[in-house]
């Protein structure tokens, strides 16, 4: 009796060889502080009184910085196959080139 085995499409990666960041969730990108406003969306007006809205971050007081972990690109390599996308996989015994029971139609 010998062992067949096959090579088999990842199941954590679909058999892309690659996943989406946990920490960006895939978008390669994550919110930061503004530091021109200090996170309030508002610089001091240019006459000197009231406010008027950052350029920087449109007012939201908050910025998209470059995820560090994806280096921005938001997807990762697959731990589960290392990048191949594929994963070797055991089919079972083959008996002297013997049709597996499941591939014999039933009468």
């Amino acid at each position: 009796m010998k062992e067949v085995s096959s090579t088999l499409k990842c199941a954590t990666c679909g058999g892309d060889g690659e996943v989406n960041c946990a920490k960006c969730k895939g978008s390669g990108l994550l919110p930061a502080k503004c530091d021109e406003c200090k996170s309030t969306g508002k610089l001091p007006a240019p006459s000197g009184t009231g406010s008027v809205e950052c350029d920087i971050c449109n007012g939201r007081g908050i910025v998209e910085s470059k995820c560090q972990e994806c280096f921005g690109g938001g997807k990762l390599v697959c731990d589960a196959c290392e990048g191949s996308g594929n994963t070797e996989g055991d089919s079972g015994p083959l008996i002297d080139d013997e049709p597996a029971p499941s591939k014999i139609a039933k009468k």
